[in-house]
């Protein structure tokens, strides 16, 4: 994966005066380096972002355009120098491989002063490639793009039932929105791998602070794997969205 996130999280170490309430704004950055490093390398694509401030919060609009624009990118890219356009397409859909191992493609696009990558360029210029997905992009129709929180969905099922079984048990989420992307602090990469919805997330949230052992936790579930009673099963859920972390003492 990209340095994007570890990046992110040193600057703001080395900038700020922590606290725990500090440490939650950072666990809570859904700010994309990514998405910055993009539209900065890139005069033409910086116009069409420079309203944006790079988060990927669920009701972003501007997120998934430039997801839109990224995904086009990478297929056109990708078609004429390794496999054709379909096969790019399932690379990018239905595939962990970009999730996994996007910051070499990126680089290709952003380290502009290597030019040991001038090789993919011979024919058509990165600007070229830019442009091309930009154009894709302004020919959506505004009414057709959607919140992120809309695009970037997973369902959380029992992990032994695995949403097998029907809705009205109560065993599972359907369509939970997921701020945040691959390169964001808070991540929420949704992706399909060997055929199943999967994600990469933060599964638990914790902070300690030392100076009076109080503790600050979130999970994505509640505090029993029990169905019954419902405030233990889901108890959390929203606590976890919300960024609402639980207290106590050690």
């Amino acid at each position: 994966m990209g340095d994007y996130r570890k990046d992110t999280i040193i600057k703001y170490l080395e900038n700020t005066e922590h606290t725990c309430e500090s440490f939650k704004r950072l666990q809570q950055s859904l700010y994309s380096s990514q998405a910055r490093k993009f539209c900065v390398t890139y005069k033409e694509l910086h116009a069409e972002f420079r309203e944006w401030d790079y988060d990927y919060d669920v009701q972003s609009t501007q997120a998934t355009m430039f997801e839109i624009f990224y995904k086009e990118l990478f297929v056109n890219f990708y078609k004429d120098h390794f496999v054709d356009k379909s096969s790019s397409s399932r690379l990018f859909n239905d595939s962990a491989f970009v999730a996994d191992f996007y910051d070499f493609f990126d680089q290709c696009f952003l380290n502009v002063e290597d030019h040991s990558k001038d090789l993919f360029f011979k024919e058509k210029s990165r600007e070229e490639y830019i442009r091309e997905s930009i154009q894709i992009l302004k020919a959506r129709s505004t009414e057709e793009i959607k919140r992120w929180g809309e695009v970037n969905q997973i369902d959380m099922n029992n992990i032994f039932f695995d949403g097998n079984l029907p809705k009205f048990l109560g065993l599972d989420l359907k369509n939970v929105e997921i701020p945040g992307n691959r390169a964001t602090v808070s991540q929420g990469s949704v992706m399909k791998a060997h055929g199943r919805h999967t994600s990469f997330c933060p599964s638990w949230r914790f902070i300690i602070d030392f100076k009076d052992y109080s503790y600050h936790s979130l999970i994505p579930g509640g505090l029993s794997d029990r169905r019954f009673p419902k405030d233990k099963y889901l108890g959390d859920i929203e606590n976890y969205f919300t960024f609402n972390y639980r207290s106590g003492q050690i």
